[in-house]
């Protein structure tokens, strides 16, 4: 990882690098939405992402501050985190959809990217997914998050690991 880099936590450049992050997130949630019915023999349900966006604010000196928005998750329903950019499942909350969403990313790209940080909440039809993290091949891409290969390898191990364990087998078309 790029470790010449130095990060203001409240810095516009960071809050872009989210937004890319997320916009890349979307992406790829939307095609796992098109596609996933053909990746189980289970009905999956649909993952959503939240768009984010940065404030610029300024204060009475005129000074600038900086913060990323999302629009708000449903306030009746429990917010949940299934998994971490390290690599670890909520084995009590393990689902099928968000494990098979997570590998897709992974397919779909050919190991070069994985959607992690999988949190927000559940539907009666969906997940709506906050604050994703991409880890990346490319360990100077989507900084800070982005723990580099080792979490990508960790990542797709868990996800492998848990559909083996739990028996979810792949539709045969």
């Amino acid at each position: 990882m790029n470790k010449g880099k130095t990060w203001s936590k409240h810095c516009r450049a960071n809050y872009v690098e989210q937004i890319k992050a997320t916009e890349i997130a979307r992406f790829l949630a939307d095609q796992f939405n098109q596609n996933r019915q053909k990746l189980s023999g289970n009905p999956l349900k649909q993952v959503d992402v939240l768009s984010a966006y940065v404030a610029e604010v300024r204060s009475s000196s005129g000074d600038k501050q900086h913060f990323c928005v999302e629009p708000l998750l449903p306030s009746d329903k429990t917010f949940t985190k299934w998994n971490h950019n390290a690599g670890v499942w909520s084995v009590a909350d393990i689902n099928e959809t968000l494990l098979r969403f997570a590998k897709y990313t992974y397919d779909a790209t050919n190991g070069h990217i994985m959607i992690t940080d999988l949190q927000g909440v559940e539907l009666q039809d969906k997940f709506v997914l906050t604050d994703p993290v991409v880890l990346c091949k490319d360990e100077d891409l989507y900084l800070p998050t982005n723990l580099g290969r080792e979490a990508l390898k960790a990542n797709k191990a868990a996800a492998d690991k848990l559909i083996f364990e739990k028996k979810w087998q792949l539709r045969l078309q």
